[in-house]
């Protein structure tokens, strides 16, 4: 809805109380997030928040937002195909993406042809959900320093080596 409107603004509701499901619901472009036990009051309250530019999202998964926004968490890339669906050779690809390498260079190393390369790189910027490959980075920015309690987030690669494969 987004991507055709994109003055919209969606209000989820119904909706789980699911870190997970709430990140992929912003980044999707959600600007509110109710969940499953909202009452109708909350609902039509929402409504109204949407109209006068105000978020909505449940103080349970704020915490979530701001962790993410911050670069100290991140959440797997999640499409109605699992994890992206990206294929096998579409995971060959994403470290190198990462790191910023042209479509020629990414040619030369797989010994494929730039052309197999570009259309690789649009299903992959397609299934990320993401508008252009500066989007996808593996070595995610540091998060503030809070010495040694916080780690830093797993990269995409990490994410995808980690993820179930499908079998294509």
């Amino acid at each position: 809805l987004k991507m055709q409107f994109p003055r919209i603004k969606v209000l989820m509701f119904g909706m789980p109380e699911d870190e997970e499901e709430f990140i992929s619901a912003i980044r999707s472009g959600a600007i509110g997030y109710l969940l499953k036990e909202a009452s109708l009051e909350e609902i039509i309250e929402g409504v109204r928040s949407l109209a006068r530019n105000e978020a909505v999202i449940p103080r349970s998964l704020s915490l979530a937002l701001v962790e993410y926004a911050a670069g100290i968490r991140t959440y797997p890339l999640r499409t109605e195909h699992g994890f992206a669906g990206l294929t096998q050779r579409e995971r060959q690809l994403l470290p190198l993406l990462g790191r910023g390498f042209t479509n020629k260079e990414i040619a030369e190393k797989l010994g494929i042809s730039e052309q197999t390369v570009k259309n690789h790189v649009h299903s992959i910027l397609s299934k990320l959900n993401v508008k252009s490959r500066g989007a996808i980075t593996l070595q995610p920015a540091s998060p503030p320093s809070f010495g040694a309690l916080v780690s830093p987030p797993p990269s995409v690669l990490e994410l995808v080596s980690k993820a179930p494969h499908g079998d294509s």
